[in-house]
């Protein structure tokens, strides 16, 4: 009596389960999810060392996409066809990214939980910082690594500079990061 019970029990739970999903599947197949993203606004400092910790003045910097084209421009402002950033007589690279919303994607969620495509195909961008200087190997960061998040936070190292946005100029507060960039030898 007990094991009928307990059997009839779990049909009925099966049962309510099945008209759950059928319920669930039937009035929301999929569901889309729009996103977008963005990196806050921060002026990196790379200094350019060798193995010795003396630092390479003739140290300059380049940015590429993954597929290891030229990202003129974006992410990093100063890096453009005519210029590339140069080391300082300290071997200080300083450079700038504006932030705000600038990339976005879509996914769709199959059933409700199913994510399509999955998060390994995102198609968010990825850039690389390659710093290279004659007689040593280049070295590349990837940009999202660099990032500070913690920007906005109050105790946070922070500058103002000018920029242009839509025809005005306005003060942008960057976060200060700073790296240390060891270049080898040949």
């Amino acid at each position: 009596m007990k094991k009928r019970f307990l059997l009839l029990l779990l049909a009925l739970v099966f049962i309510v389960l099945i008209l759950v999903i059928t319920a669930r599947l039937a009035y929301r197949p999929h569901q889309t999810v729009f996103w977008d993203g963005g990196s806050p606004s921060n002026q990196f400092r790379l200094r350019v060392t060798d193995s010795k910790g003396v630092p390479i003045t003739a140290a300059s910097l380049s940015v590429v996409t993954k597929s290891n084209e030229p990202a003129y421009g974006y992410p990093i402002e100063e890096f453009s066809e005519e210029s590339q950033p140069q080391a300082d007589d300290s071997g200080t690279i300083v450079v700038h990214h504006t932030g705000g919303v600038e990339f976005g994607g879509s996914y769709t969620l199959l059933f409700g939980f199913i994510r399509w495509p999955p998060s390994w195909l995102d198609t968010h961008p990825e850039y690389y910082l390659h710093i290279t200087a004659q007689g040593y190997r280049k070295k590349s960061l990837r940009y999202g690594d660099l990032i500070n998040y913690e920007c906005t936070v109050d105790t946070s190292p922070k500058v103002i500079r000018q920029v242009e946005q839509r025809g005005e100029i306005v003060d942008v507060s960057y976060g200060v990061v700073e790296k240390m960039v060891v270049l080898k030898r040949k």
